[in-house]
């Protein structure tokens, strides 16, 4: 058994000691206080620097002589429970290899297994030089740039400790769990672009709908042709992947808000909608082909309600506006010498931390800050963790893929970082 493999299970009690007590602190985006105050306490007692920004992340920084600076990101904000939920989200569980428990797969287990990773790291410092930096952070589950909600690795990056602080790698604890058997490797994942589509009608009473236009039935044909953009996109390959792996891009109408009264044809219809964007697609063509789209639609309609709008002096429109914080996909750079080292080091701790001869190289449909952290800071990034669910009633984190990743990220930092 490879000494960092003995090392980190000698602490893996600890790490679910602590999955436990924070799955049991609430910390819905906005309401991370609590928690963040537990982790800065831990951090100080344990003699690791430490501080909490102003947004209320929690940084801790492990120095050991000159060398690499190896970054360590999760983030601490959860969604809200759902009404499906049968056992208590708050108060965890194990039965069998499972903890349940809120956001104990995202992504309470794995950041507490980075935490840890500082202490069995401060055990073996002659083993190792240079600085580890742990990051918890606020509000990734839906914050944006915006300085009212923004997301707490944005900050970081472009006003806060990292955009002043280099760092070499980095590592984030999302879910790299592959087919819900083995922890993997992710090199990469979608990005977003999320956008609302307000169509406008003419209201008039439900007895006769001829006398307006029907904002939702309008809303229709936008929807149905961007149902077709999305079932007609090819399929994109992802490099360097093994399982090899295609994904169709995913576009998906989320939100529909029209209508006041049942006697009334509405004049007004709001579509939420959610594209993700793969690896290899540009977010701004993208942009471009959907709002073409949408603007080809607006104009077939004027056409066809040509004589009721010359006569009545109504106009159509078909309004767009971008939601919350778009992004492009995320590849670690293979090309960049960092980028390979890392990739290198992470593959061949996890093949050891997990016993597999050739454990999977993934790629993942979520966005998360891997992506930040590489275009704003300029960090080759890989992202590991025990994660194989999210936003779901009855959430748990496996107590085997929390070992394999909590082995991973004390294997990585001796492997980068060794003298």
């Amino acid at each position: 058994m490879p000494e960092f493999v003995q090392l980190a299970d000698s602490y893996f009690e600890k790490v679910v000691e602590l999955t436990k007590e924070y799955v049991s602190t609430p910390s819905v985006s906005g309401e991370e206080e609590e928690l963040a105050k537990k982790i800065l306490s831990f951090l100080k007692e344990n003699g690791i620097d430490s501080f909490m920004d102003e947004v209320g992340n929690v940084i801790g920084i492990l120095e050991n002589g000159e060398g690499p600076t190896l970054v360590f990101n999760g983030h601490m904000d959860t969604v809200p429970p759902t009404p499906e939920w049968k056992k208590d989200p708050y108060k965890p569980v194990i039965e069998e290899d499972k903890l349940y428990g809120l956001a104990s797969s995202d992504m309470k287990g794995s950041l507490v297994g980075m935490l840890v990773t500082l202490l069995a790291l401060k055990e073996v410092k002659a083993q190792w030089k240079g600085k580890v930096v742990f990051t918890a952070v606020v509000n990734e589950e839906g914050g944006t740039e915006e300085p009212e909600n923004i997301r707490g690795t944005y900050y970081l990056c472009k006003q806060g400790y990292l955009s002043e602080n280099k760092a070499d790698y980095a590592v984030v604890g999302e879910g790299s769990v592959w087919n819900r058997k083995v922890v993997g490797v992710r090199i990469g994942h979608n990005g977003k672009l999320r956008f609302v589509l307000k169509v406008n009608g003419v209201a008039t009473h439900s007895s006769k709908p001829e006398t307006g236009i029907n904002a939702i039935y309008r809303a229709i044909d936008f929807i149905n042709a961007l149902k077709e953009m999305w079932i007609s996109s090819r399929e994109i390959e992802i490099p360097y992947v093994s399982p090899s792996m295609k994904f169709k891009p995913p576009l998906a109408a989320t939100i529909i808000e029209a209508g006041r009264k049942i006697n009334q044809v509405p004049s007004e219809c709001t579509i939420y909608f959610d594209r993700r964007i793969v690896y290899g697609e540009d977010i701004n063509a993208v942009r471009r082909r959907i709002w073409s789209l949408v603007e080809e639609i607006n104009e077939a309609h004027k056409r066809i309600y040509e004589t009721f709008l010359s006569e009545s002096g109504y106009e159509l429109h078909a309004k767009i506006e971008e939601y919350g914080m778009n992004r492009p996909a995320y590849m670690l750079p293979m090309e960049d010498i960092r980028g390979k080292k890392l990739f290198d080091a992470a593959f061949k701790v996890v093949k050891e931390a997990t016993g597999l001869e050739n454990p999977p190289v993934v790629y993942g449909t979520g966005y998360t800050d891997a992506e930040l952290l590489y275009t704003m800071c300029g960090i080759p990034t890989i992202l590991i963790g025990a994660g194989e669910m999210g936003h779901c009633p009855d959430e748990f984190v496996s107590l085997e893929r929390l070992r394999e990743a909590f082995r991973s990220y004390v294997g990585l930092a001796l492997e980068l970082l060794k003298k």
